[in-house]
C-alpha cells in the first residue's frame, strides 16, 4: 500500500455501519416480518438495519464533505469490535435470556466501547434501558417477547 494513502476513520466506521446493516438486515429476513399493526420478529431487526445503513451513509457522505485532513488518526478497534458485536449477542442470547436480560447485556456491552464508561453508570443505564424496553415492547405494544427466556422458564 502507498504510503500517502491514509484510512480516515470516518470513512472506515462508514462503510463498517453500512456493513453490519447489511448483515443485519440479511439476518432479519430470515424471520417472519409481519406487518407494521402486527410486527413480526424480524421486524425491528430490519426497520433498525436501515438505520444502520442510512447512518453509515450519513458519516460517509459527512466525511467526503470534510478536509483531507481532518478526522485523521487511529480507529477505535474495541469499541468497533464491541458494538459490532451487540446485535449479534442480542439474537444469541434473547431466546435462552429473554428480553430484558438480552437488553442488559447488549447495553453493558455496548457501553464498555468507550474507555470512559464507568460500572455504576452503565449498570444503572441498563438496567434503566432494560425496564424502559420491556414497557414499550412487551407491555405497550403488546408484542410476543418473552421477559424471561428459556433459562429461566425452562422452555
Amino acid at each position: 500500500m502507498p504510503e500517502n494513502i491514509v484510512l480516515r476513520p470516518n470513512l472506515a466506521a462508514g462503510i463498517f455501519v453500512c456493513a453490519l446493516g447489511v448483515v443485519v438486515a440479511a439476518a432479519a429476513l430470515q424471520s417472519p416480518l409481519g406487518t407494521p399493526t402486527e410486527m413480526g420478529p424480524g421486524f425491528f431487526p430490519l426497520a433498525l438495519s436501515c438505520l444502520l445503513i442510512l447512518l453509515g451513509l450519513l458519516v460517509l457522505f459527512t466525511d467526503a464533505e470534510g478536509e483531507a485532513g481532518a478526522g485523521e488518526g487511529a480507529v477505535p478497534w474495541r469499541g468497533v469490535a464491541l458494538v459490532a458485536a451487540a446485535p449479534l449477542v442480542f439474537f444469541g442470547t434473547v431466546h435462552l435470556l429473554g428480553l430484558a436480560l438480552s437488553i442488559f447485556v447488549v447495553s453493558v456491552i455496548s457501553s464498555s466501547a468507550s474507555r470512559q464508561a464507568r460500572l455504576v453508570p452503565t449498570l444503572l443505564f441498563s438496567v434503566a434501558l432494560s425496564a424502559l424496553c420491556t414497557l414499550v415492547f412487551v407491555i405497550a405494544l403488546g408484542l410476543d417477547l418473552a421477559i424471561l427466556g428459556t433459562l429461566f422458564t425452562g422452555g
